[in-house]
């Protein structure tokens, strides 16, 4: 909760100085049971099902948009070596 596109290029920023290089981010899910999906209206999420298994995922909140979430998810496929050379090719 509280995410934001600043905030999370600040955590990739700071792992990155602490000498941690082999970072993965992932999308959020809310799992049935957890105290974060009983607490999805409280943060404004918002979920659709992506991917080619349409599998839901928060792609809204208070803190970010959809365009946010496309911006958060770039930034996550360049930190791994998949994504780095899928973008060279």
């Amino acid at each position: 909760p509280g995410q934001t596109v600043d905030s999370f290029q600040r955590s990739i920023d700071h792992l990155q100085r602490m000498g941690c290089h082999d970072i993965k981010a992932w999308p959020l899910m809310l799992l049935p049971g957890t105290k974060l999906n009983e607490q999805k209206e409280q943060w404004g999420m918002q979920e659709e099902d992506v991917g080619e298994f349409r599998i839901p995922v928060v792609t809204r909140s208070n803190s970010f948009d959809r365009t946010g979430w496309e911006a958060m998810g770039n930034l996550a496929r360049s930190l791994t070596p998949t994504a780095r050379l899928e973008q060279v090719a």
